[in-house]
C-alpha cells in the first residue's frame, strides 16, 4: 500500500492528475490532501472523469478516498483542476501533504 500512498503524495506535490480504479470504477483525479484519519490512509481528491457508484456530476466532484481500496494507480498527463472547496475538509486529520501548504 505504501506505493499507492507515495504515488498520491507525488500527485499532490507535483500537481499532476492520476488515474486509478476505486471500488470497481476507473477514475481520474487531482489529489489535494493525503494523510490519515482513524489510522486509515486517505486522500481528498477532485474527481473530474470516470465513474462511481453514486455517479459523477458533469463538472466533477470532491471525493474522500480510502487508499487501501485503490488499484492500478498511475500518474497521467492533463490539466490540474482545483475548484474551490465549499466547506472545510474532514477527510484527513493527520495531513502528510496538502496542495498549497508547505510540508
Amino acid at each position: 500500500m505504501s506505493g499507492v500512498f507515495d504515488l498520491f503524495v507525488r500527485s499532490a506535490r507535483e500537481k499532476r492528475p492520476l488515474a486509478c480504479r476505486y471500488d470497481g470504477h476507473e477514475r481520474e483525479l487531482c489529489v489535494h490532501v493525503v494523510g490519515y484519519k482513524h489510522g486509515d490512509a486517505r486522500a481528498l481528491a477532485f474527481q473530474f472523469a470516470g465513474g462511481s457508484a453514486s455517479g459523477l456530476p458533469s463538472g466533477g466532484e470532491w471525493r474522500c478516498l480510502f487508499l487501501e481500496r485503490v488499484r492500478d494507480a498511475r500518474l497521467i498527463d492533463g490539466d490540474w483542476r482545483s475548484p474551490p472547496w465549499t466547506q472545510p475538509q474532514s477527510c484527513v486529520d493527520e495531513i502528510v501533504v496538502e496542495v498549497g501548504k508547505k510540508d
